[in-house]
């Protein structure tokens, strides 16, 4: 099963880290993951798609929206 994911976070490769060794501990598996930066702003928007079987896909949401550097967090239909 597949599940995707638009992240608001601080500009910096330290938020793309933080998150992806969080689905790892997981279990979670990257399918696809892209990190775009506005020019006029401090913010990024990252977009990833994970794989994952059986997991607790509200517990994982609610420890990302727990990261200083994420100002928000939706799933993607």
């Amino acid at each position: 099963m597949t599940k995707s994911f638009q992240v608001i976070t601080d500009n910096g490769s330290e938020s793309l880290m933080r998150i992806t060794a969080l689905m790892r501990r997981k279990g979670c598996f990257l399918k696809k993951i892209t990190m775009e930066q506005d020019e006029n702003s401090t913010l990024s928007d990252l977009t990833f798609t994970i794989g994952f079987k059986d997991k607790n896909i509200p517990n994982l949401i609610s420890q990302v929206e727990k990261f200083q550097d994420v100002h928000s967090i939706r799933e993607i239909q």
